[in-house]
């Protein structure tokens, strides 16, 4: 028995149909079909693939579990903090940034990690060169929505992946 096949004769027959099935054949092969696919599945045939197939719902933010984290940044902050076209205006901002650094201050230049949490599941976006006066901040800017979203994205894309994988061990 192939269900896929089996499945495709009965659409084009049923497609095919009046409302009313008069051709004795038709009527008689949708039957011998319905059975075969019927007896298939209930000894734990396959699916047919369209019938198989997963469909998950897209996950949104509304959804998720928001979390920050500032991670330490590889990049100088020297020659990368600031492109304004004065260069002393750019050595200072880069000086102060070293300042905040040397004090402590982690958000002063940093990698942020946004991670979109929905159960077990967790999705991820970062975005490099920071700099901010706090978390509070950062929550504030245009980034941090772009980061969820893209938190997001990530997990989505993850949970269509981890199902993909388990397609073949679904009933």
């Amino acid at each position: 028995m192939d269900p896929d096949a089996c499945l495709d004769e009965l659409r084009r027959i049923a497609e095919s149909a009046d409302s009313e099935l008069t051709d004795s054949e038709d009527f008689q092969r949708m039957a011998e079909l319905f059975q075969g696919l019927d007896k298939w599945l209930s000894h734990e045939g396959f699916l047919p693939k369209d019938w198989g197939a997963m469909h998950l719902r897209v996950v949104t933010k509304a959804m998720c579990h928001f979390e920050v984290k500032c991670e330490d940044e590889d990049l100088a902050p020297e020659g990368n903090c600031m492109s304004s076209g004065d260069a002393e205006f750019d050595a200072k901002c880069a000086a102060d940034i070293r300042k905040r650094l040397e004090s402590g201050d982690r958000w002063a230049w940093c990698y942020v990690v946004v991670f979109a949490k929905l159960g077990s599941w967790t999705g991820r976006a970062g975005l490099g060169g920071c700099s901010y006066e706090s978390e509070a901040d950062f929550r504030g800017c245009d980034y941090y929505d772009q980061l969820c979203q893209d938190a997001v994205d990530n997990l989505n894309a993850q949970m269509q992946e981890s199902a993909k994988a388990l397609e073949p061990f679904i009933l």
